[in-house]
């Protein structure tokens, strides 16, 4: 009786240790796929494997956050005085579905230099886009008596294809003695050619800054190229219909990181 218990034993332990040998594997490369069997034995990490152990993809990581910074030149011209030109430095940071904004403009009037800084929030429902904003135009003068500006604005947007159709509504606060609060309304159309170019058109209803003046309608074409992952350029033209000397022109080129 000895002697039948005791190898009946020894042939329990002989069965466990081949369960255990053949369930437990040596995978240097962390893979999932066994060294012996692993004909890639030195895989990445974010290598995405197939049954040998061959990277097939790659894990890629979403950014949360970026940076962009921007630089931009414009002309302006109204009611067939000379030209006006600016120039403007920005740095953008977006987290998420935020982003915020910093503008330092030096008009080529010397007594008007602007700071504004500026935040607005994405909320994404589905195949469109909520955007809200809010801002604060700072003169950026010394000896300027102009007082700080406010804005608030909301934005939807609505993706199809390739395309887009957004209304955005924006309310100006200002605090000087010479104007008066500003709504304006603007109705866009964008179209995406590729991954590098972008093209919208807008038509734009704004109430007068000034109290003498009337309600400005206009017309306004922008475009936006990536030359890489990184640079961009875009321009901007505006044109008042209200009054046929009117016109705008913006150019900008940005990094984004």
């Amino acid at each position: 009786m000895r002697n039948r218990a005791a190898l009946f034993k020894l042939l329990l332990l002989i069965f466990f240790s081949n369960q255990l040998s053949g369930a437990v594997f040596l995978d240097d490369d962390l893979d999932g796929v066994a060294n012996e069997d692993d004909k890639c034995p030195n895989s990445k990490i974010t290598d995405i494997v197939n049954k040998y152990g061959c990277a097939v993809d790659k894990v890629t990581f979403k950014k949360s956050s970026t940076i962009d910074i921007s630089a931009g030149f414009s002309r302006q011209r109204v009611a067939n005085s000379s030209w006006e030109d600016a120039q403007s430095l920005s740095i953008a940071y977006s987290y998420n579905n935020s982003t915020f904004w910093l503008t330092y403009s030096n008009y080529s009037d010397s007594s008007y230099n602007t700071l504004t800084l500026s935040t607005y929030y994405n909320i994404d429902l589905n195949n469109s886009l909520l955007t809200l904003g809010a801002g604060v135009y700072i003169p950026a003068n010394s000896n300027s008596n102009d007082k700080s500006d406010y804005f608030i604005s909301a934005k939807y947007s609505y993706f199809f294809a390739k395309s887009s159709v957004s209304l955005e509504y924006m309310h100006q606060f200002l605090n000087d003695s010479n104007t008066q609060d500003s709504n304006s309304i603007s109705l866009e159309y964008g179209y995406l050619f590729n991954n590098k170019l972008y093209l919208s058109l807008s038509y734009r209803v704004e109430s007068s800054i000034y109290k003498d003046e009337s309600t400005k309608h206009s017309l306004g074409v922008f475009t936006n190229y990536n030359l890489n992952k990184n640079w961009y350029i875009s321009a901007h033209i505006e044109k008042d219909l209200s009054n046929i000397s009117n016109i705008s022109y913006t150019f900008l080129i940005g990094y984004t990181f």
